[in-house]
């Protein structure tokens, strides 16, 4: 349950974070949002690991970074942004947007993603096979 009164950003961190039991490493977001379309992503990698794990977003992770594209929040205009890269890693969370004009027309999803997860990940190999 979340807080209405909360940062979202914060809400979806902490909520990414708990999708993988705790444990200490580096959480990715990959998120794309447009109006009544939402992908998300999560990306992990303990940091005993050789790899990064893959996991869908939540319903509930989802229905909070479509509500915080509406609603906007603090110096986020609504509706504004196209993709978010939230890393959370030792307790601190960074994010990142892309903005409509910011991202190149011909490219799909499946291109913008995996540059973004190789940013953060950067020659570690994606586990897909856990992914639920």
């Amino acid at each position: 349950m979340t807080n209405s009164s909360a940062d979202p950003i914060q809400e979806i961190a902490v909520l990414a974070i708990s999708s993988f039991a705790d444990a200490p490493g580096k959480c990715l977001v990959y998120a794309e949002v447009e109006p009544g379309v939402i992908s998300s992503n999560l990306f992990f990698q303990q940091e005993s690991s050789n790899s990064v794990q893959f996991r869908f977003a939540s319903q509930e992770i989802q229905d909070l970074i479509y509500s915080f594209w509406e609603s906007g929040h603090a110096k986020v205009p609504p509706r504004s942004w196209a993709t978010m890269q939230l890393v959370v890693h030792n307790r601190h969370f960074t994010v990142d947007f892309l903005y409509p004009d910011q991202i190149t027309p011909d490219e799909e999803l499946s291109d913008r993603r995996p540059r973004a997860v190789s940013v953060h990940f950067p020659g570690v190999p994606v586990d897909y096979s856990l992914a639920r």
